[in-house]
């Protein structure tokens, strides 16, 4: 399997694993952070990074067709932690958020790499 069927399987299978479980923390946050202003912002979140997770595994089918939404899934990724980062700085979330997004500049790195491998069609 080439670099890029791996990364992009794993990125889609290691998403589908750990985000789900976020559908039943509503309990958790709310205690943790008080509660939800529009829990559509939170449920719609969830959703829109499950159906990446099937874009992901998508990809590693089949890297070189898929390959100019390679940049895509790396932005997906790089929006998130990009914006947990700077609103930390701006003191608007906690550290732990901060840290949460590490596998999601991983993760970023891993598609940058895959993208300039994988080979045009």
């Amino acid at each position: 399997m080439t670099f890029a069927k791996w990364v992009f399987t794993l990125a889609g299978l290691y998403g589908l694993i750990t985000v789900p479980p976020d559908y039943f923390l509503e309990g958790v946050m709310v205690r943790r952070y008080g509660p939800l202003g529009q829990p559509l912002w939170l449920y719609g979140f969830l959703g829109l990074v499950v159906v990446f997770q099937l874009i992901y595994l998508q990809i590693g089918r089949d890297p070189p067709r898929y390959r100019a939404f390679m940049p895509l899934a790396l932005l997906g990724k790089l929006s998130f932690a990009t914006t947990a980062v700077l609103l930390h700085l701006a003191g608007r979330t906690p550290t732990e958020q901060v840290l949460i997004t590490a596998p999601d500049m991983v993760w970023c790195a891993l598609f940058a790499i895959a993208w300039l491998r994988t080979p045009k069609t």
